[in-house]
């Protein structure tokens, strides 16, 4: 590698230090019927999946992949909600209200397939899918139960500890599957995990309750928990290859007590909402995500509900005079280079500074310009506009 020339740029990144905003993503308002909509998740082929509700209140499952598109009841039915998405797939419910179990459609590609009878949670990219059936008892006290749809055959899964409740949330392509489960004599719930059909509790922060709402390919699990104090805290555990909790991480609020996550991708960043904020995870810090769209979007983003492994992000908020509604964040394009020192997700004089001593060293941090392997005034441009547009 050749360095040509290293120009006094401190002055220049000091004038518009002070100016880089707060913007990570484009925001894209999904669309609506004729009231309002939330998108519960994406898929890496970003599909986006949610609900859409008329002026009536009747619900209406949604799939975007560019243009909204509703998907009606079954026969017999007059409700729909979109659920969940992996790859070309998608699943939603199809019920009637006042209905003890809903119906499960699958969509591939567009063309909806009726699974059974029970109400699916979450779907992965080779078609599985798992939720929960209503369980009637001799006394007439009913409950749901958590099951596996696999090729046409519904599996009822294990409870913990001999209880009579439970429910899948999610499952991964290695037919992980995570949910929550009530022990017996059991007040709260527990995060539990299925593998291979066999039960185990995940445990908690602390407190006497938790329940899972995702898994991730590389064996991230969130969801919620008590802490010892017994605030609602949202979490992250990793896995071990035999499903054994090898770390768990309290996720934090944004404000008061309280968070939630809803999802999680394979490099472990989570989404969920916190004091009716939606956060994302990353790099070991809560960020509102509030604070990283336009400051002039019209948005509150309340939700933030499913991420995809490109980093896309899909949830509901308030969207100025249209009220509530889903939105799509994707990351803005070429700003990241911009982002090199701690706090990751901010940009500050740390990352100038870093910039600094990459470009002194001829570290490829700082070669951020054609032609690679030359430190000019061009990787210098580079920076200074991914500083300027602040977009870590």
């Amino acid at each position: 590698m050749t360095r040509r020339t290293r120009p006094v740029i401190t002055a220049a990144i000091a004038i518009i230090c002070t100016n880089a905003a707060a913007q990570q993503y484009a925001i894209t308002d999904l669309g609506a019927i004729n009231a309002g909509s939330q998108a519960n998740k994406i898929s890496d082929s970003s599909l986006a999946v949610g609900i859409a509700t008329n002026l009536e209140q009747q619900f209406s499952a949604f799939t975007w992949d560019g243009s909204f598109v509703t998907h009606p009841p079954l026969a017999g039915d007059t409700q729909t909600e979109g659920i969940d998405a992996a790859g070309d797939l998608a699943v939603f419910a199809s019920y009637s209200l006042g209905t003890l179990d809903a119906r499960a459609v699958l969509l591939d590609s567009g063309v909806p397939f009726e699974l059974d009878t029970f109400l699916p949670r979450g779907v992965n990219a080779t078609g599985q899918v798992v939720g929960e059936r209503d369980r009637a008892f001799a006394s007439g006290m009913h409950t749901s139960q958590a099951v596996l749809w696999d090729k046409g055959v519904l599996t009822p899964l294990a409870d913990l500890g001999a209880g009579v409740e439970s429910s899948a949330a999610d499952i991964n392509d290695a037919l992980w599957i995570v949910g929550k489960s009530f022990p017996a004599e059991s007040p709260t719930p527990r995060a539990a995990l299925w593998i291979d059909g066999a039960v185990s509790d995940l445990g908690t922060l602390g407190g006497s309750g938790a329940h899972a709402t995702a898994i991730s390919n590389t064996r991230y699990v969130v969801g919620m928990s008590r802490t010892a104090a017994g605030q609602p805290h949202a979490f992250r555990y990793l896995l071990s290859p035999a499903g054994a909790v090898v770390k768990r991480t309290d996720l934090g609020v944004l404000d008061l007590d309280w968070s939630d996550a809803r999802d999680v991708n394979d490099a472990g960043d989570v989404v969920g909402t916190s004091a009716s904020r939606a956060f994302l995870y990353t790099n070991n810090q809560m960020l509102d995500l509030n604070d990283h769209i336009p400051a002039n979007s019209g948005w509150r983003l309340t939700t933030a509900a499913g991420i995809n492994n490109q980093g896309q992000i899909v949830g509901w908020g308030e969207h100025g005079p249209l009220g509530l509604r889903a939105f799509l964040l994707t990351p803005a394009a070429g700003c990241s280079p911009a982002d090199l020192a701690e706090p990751f997700g901010a940009l500050d004089f740390s990352d100038v500074l870093a910039f600094l001593v990459a470009f002194g060293s001829m570290d490829p941090a700082a070669d951020l310009a054609p032609p690679l392997g030359v430190f000019d005034f061009s990787d210098v441009i580079a920076f200074l506009t991914a500083f300027a547009a602040g977009c870590p």
